[in-house]
């Protein structure tokens, strides 16, 4: 099977309920992105999206997306997908604008839950931080939750030609394994609530899933051959990463490079397939665009390494240094025999990962995506 690049996709721009009754009216996380502010000399934000503030949700925004990724050589988005005990949240850009799109078959989709407590962090003022993150919604979830959630995705999304299909089977991801555990009890609960999973699916006439968990951050900084064979009791398939690995071991603040970001990409990914070798269990590589989370953080508020989003932050990113990043990337993908490359991100403006054109560097990052991986 040729090496597909799938880029994650962060569905926060467009209206929605739960987002309003937070932010107000006709919110989206574009406020955040406008303002923004420089927190050092030479930082550059805010950014500027060269197609403007756009409504995901509007299949003719959604075609202009499609239309550019396509061409550029994305095979596919991977959506960030929100269900939580309350119900679904963010949805809109997959079911209005994504399927509404005359060209939507053109580009593979999958989802990755991203079943984590959303944070207020649009933005985060420093009292929370520190005293401790204030919490939108719980990320743990009941049973009965998941099999809603999951039905969903079986009756709406898995009968579309374009759901993406590993050699494994439909690809499917879960973000936060710890978080499933702990929703769960145990890995015995857990894994047979994602057999149960499996048997729905099959029921439905998809016979085979391949179920992926996000390592990075539950197995990052531990023993990456125990971390697969956790992945393997829970039910897994598969593991992979959210872009870059954390950002933990750069000394200096507020700064950190882009090369020395995806040095650590490259070394946890060899790693990481070393030990999939071992182990028998699938480890898809990734890399991102860029990192830089400021946006999320209130702009009158001093800027302390106090955690997440006032962490440290890559300015000196260009469209060169990404596709000589990608190149290397492809290569270990190559070599390993993986199928397929989870990139972070295409539309992550408020945590910097984004290849989508801006006023910095227009489509230079799209370009260095195409001259790597664009086929024909």
């Amino acid at each position: 099977m040729a090496l597909a690049f799938m880029t994650y996709y962060f569905p926060n721009w467009h209206r929605d309920p739960w987002n309003e009754k937070w932010h107000g009216t006709g919110w989206t996380e574009w406020e955040c992105t406008k303002n923004a502010v420089p927190r050092f000399p030479g930082h550059f934000q805010p950014k500027i999206p060269l197609w403007g503030c756009q409504d995901e949700s509007d299949p003719a925004e959604m075609e202009k997306k499609l239309a550019a990724a396509k061409s550029h050589g994305v095979d596919g988005f991977i959506f960030d997908w929100y269900w939580y005990n309350e119900g679904p949240y963010r949805l809109r850009c997959l079911e209005e604008g994504f399927f509404g799109a005359e060209n939507s078959e053109d580009m593979k989709f999958a989802i990755m839950w991203a079943n984590h407590s959303p944070s207020y962090v649009h933005p985060a003022n420093r009292r929370d931080i520190v005293n401790g993150t204030q919490f939108l919604m719980d990320g743990h979830i009941t049973e009965e939750t998941f099999i809603r959630a999951t039905d969903h995705c079986i009756k709406n999304y898995f009968w579309r030609k374009n759901y993406r299909r590993t050699s494994t089977g439909l690809y499917f991801c879960i973000f936060s394994g710890e978080m499933l555990l702990q929703s769960f009890g145990s890995a015995e609960n857990t894994r047979r609530i994602l057999d149960g999973f499996r048997t729905r699916a099959a029921q439905a006439g998809y016979p085979k899933l391949d179920l992926t968990v996000i390592g990075d951050g539950w197995i990052d900084g531990g023993d990456l051959r125990e971390g697969l064979l956790r992945a393997k009791e829970l039910g897994f398939d598969s593991v992979s990463a959210h872009g870059f690995p954390r950002e933990d071991g750069f000394s200096e603040f507020p700064f950190v490079t882009f090369d020395g970001m995806w040095e650590k990409c490259f070394d946890l990914s060899e790693r990481f397939l070393a030990a999939s070798r071992e182990t028998g269990v699938n480890y898809y590589v990734s890399g991102g665009a860029g990192w830089d989370v400021s946006p999320r953080t209130v702009a009158s508020e001093i800027y302390e390494d106090i955690g997440y989003p006032f962490v440290r932050i890559c300015n000196d990113d260009t469209p060169e240094k990404l596709e000589r990043h990608l190149r290397r990337l492809r290569e270990i993908a190559e070599s390993a025999g993986c199928e397929q490359i989870n990139f972070f991100a295409f539309n992550e403006w408020t945590e910097g990962g984004y290849l989508e054109p801006d006023s910095r560097f227009g489509y230079g990052k799209l370009e260095a995506v195409k001259a790597v991986f664009r086929r024909g």
